[in-house]
């Protein structure tokens, strides 16, 4: 008792080749419940998680492609406020000027001269019109109002849609006397008393939106006043570096967009009723009618999705107030779906990652199974010598009945400690009390033997455990505490002076002395005597360890529970 356990067997005995006998297993059917269950666990992974993918991604994509949606909805209806803003100026501009006194007087003068335009020639129309009295003069007033309200030009038509002034009219007379009946702003005029149309001048063939206001006199058609902007001044809401936006007429046949390429294009069967090609052909002074290759893929999520030069786009489209003009805004969708493909692939990968990894489970389990029976002995020997080589491992380490470090252990950690101290170079003097160096305590119960003839080795075994407890409570995490042999201990302090090593050792007196050993009905209390030493210059561990337990020698014979310093 009191002393350190030995092994409970023999590593030899444990070793002998009897021991490690393989019988040969059974052999398992191919398909059995392992198979099953890995079968099931297989369909079921695959199915909830294709499930739930499919609920994930789809609701990703919904949550995305709508707000998408929310936000191309905004955006048109402000370019369709927008647009609708720049009409109904053009068309108030159109309303205001119809009642300019210049323009009434000078059709009153016009009506008064009956000139029969309709039986004239141009030529013939082009000298009698700049005859009439103050055309001229409303030809200049014509061109500076269109040049302070940005018009592209201010047209004056007779009853029967001869041009008989203009803000042009300087320009060569290449437009007094044309006739323009023909077109819908006339011809709206004449009906509702107003008109708007979009269309390619005859004279120069510039894409350009017309506003006319019928000019009557007690319910009698005097003339028409028409009011011409350039398309880009209408559509300025159009951005460029957007993804697409198509302004087009009530038809779909494209007016301005922000690609050039589509213009007088039809933007398609899908968006838009085409008109005659007649009617196409007149208006817009082309041959033939192509078609922007827009096609509507599918429903997502109520959002109907366009293809487009090979991506996948949403469309957002609305009419201006009347209705003659439309809105297209186009958005680029693709990454969505492209994120949506990655998740996708994750998906998979995943997937395969699960299905592999029950394969691999299955194929382990069962390699296990097939070869269980074989491994048996082996396995069982393994598990004999690892427990055998943790005990020796345990036992050459650690002391077994207190939880310290072994004699063998201690050792070689304070051959190591001596080693590192006198590789150091000293701050200061050894010899200083304020250096920080290496001691080393001994300590033994005083009169241990006392305690197992009175109170039994089992009593003397707890009287160690509570100085090892007491030992390790005294000193710092990273101080070395072992037992060395029966009721004898070892404490190793570094980086500590003289003084701070003694009042460990004080401690460590103090604590042993005051505290009570409960065993079974026993109680009684116990001292110890401590040994203490300082690493000298050139010291070995073992001269250290000698001059450490002549100390503990003198304390001994100085009357034991004290510590003594060499």
């Amino acid at each position: 008792m009191n002393q350190e356990r030995e092994p409970r067997s023999s590593l030899r005995e444990l070793l002998k080749p009897g021991n490690f006998s393989v019988n040969a297993a059974p052999r398992l059917r191919r398909f059995r419940l392992l198979q099953w269950l890995a079968l099931c666990a297989a369909v079921i992974w695959v199915v909830v998680g294709l499930n739930l993918s499919h609920q994930f991604i789809h609701h990703q994509l919904h949550e995305k492609l709508q707000a998408r949606m929310d936000e191309l909805n905004n955006e048109s209806q402000f370019s369709l406020r927008i647009f609708d803003q720049n009409l109904h100026q053009a068309e108030q501009l159109s309303q205001t000027l119809s009642f300019e006194q210049s323009t009434v007087n000078l059709l009153h003068k016009y009506r008064e001269l009956n000139l029969d335009l309709n039986a004239m020639e141009l030529e013939e129309r082009r000298i009698a019109i700049p005859k009439i009295p103050g055309r001229e003069e409303l030809d200049s007033l014509y061109k500076q109002l269109a040049t302070n309200v940005d018009a592209t030009q201010i047209i004056l038509l007779d009853p029967l849609g001869y041009l008989i002034a203009s803000s042009r009219s300087g320009d060569n007379g290449a437009y007094l006397g044309v006739r323009y009946h023909t077109r819908e702003y006339y011809q709206e005029a004449l009906i509702r008393g107003k008109g708007r149309q979009f269309a390619i001048g005859k004279q120069i063939p510039v894409a350009s939106f017309y506003f006319s206001t019928a000019i009557k006199a007690n319910g009698e058609l005097l003339g028409i006043i028409v009011i011409r902007l350039v398309t880009e001044e209408v559509v300025d809401f159009i951005n460029p570096t957007m993804d697409l936006t198509l302004v087009s007429s009530s038809n779909g046949v494209v007016l301005a967009s922000s690609d050039p390429a589509l213009v007088y294009k039809h933007v398609g069967r899908g968006l838009s009723r085409p008109p005659l090609i007649i009617d196409y052909q007149r208006i817009f002074k082309q041959q033939e009618m192509a078609s922007v290759p827009f096609e509507e893929i599918y429903s997502q999520h109520g959002n109907r999705l366009w293809s487009w030069q090979g991506e996948r786009h949403i469309l957002a489209r609305g009419y201006v107030e009347e209705g003659d003009f439309q809105v297209f805004l186009f958005d680029n969708v693709s990454t969505l779906f492209t994120s949506s493909n990655t998740y996708w692939n994750f998906s998979f990968a995943t997937l395969l990652a699960g299905l592999l990894i029950i394969i691999l489970l299955e194929r382990s389990v069962n390699f296990s199974q097939q070869r269980k029976a074989h491994l048996t002995a082996l396995f069982e020997a393994n598990r004999n010598l690892s427990s055998v080589s943790s005990e020796l491992y345990e036992l050459t380490v650690t002391d077994a009945l207190t939880g310290l470090s072994s004699r063998r252990y201690f050792t070689q950690r304070l051959e190591d400690a001596v080693q590192r101290e006198h590789r150091q170079t000293p701050a200061m003097p050894r010899s200083s009390v304020q250096f920080k160096g290496l001691s080393l305590l001994l300590l033994d119960l005083d009169r241990f033997k006392l305690i197992n003839d009175t109170y039994g080795h089992p009593a003397g075994d707890e009287a160690i455990r509570s100085m090892a407890k007491i030992c390790q409570e005294q000193v710092r995490p990273y101080d070395t505490v072992g037992r060395m042999g029966g009721e004898e201990f070892a404490i190793l302090l570094t980086d500590v002076t003289i003084q701070e090593s003694k009042e460990v050792a004080a401690r460590i007196l103090h604590n042993c002395e005051t505290t009570t050993i409960e065993y079974e009905k026993h109680q009684f209390t116990q001292t110890c005597s401590i040994g203490i030493a300082r690493l000298c210059r050139d010291q070995t561990a073992n001269g250290l360890l000698s001059q450490a337990d002549k100390a503990l020698y003198a304390a001994k014979n100085q009357g034991r529970n004290r510590f003594i310093f060499f």
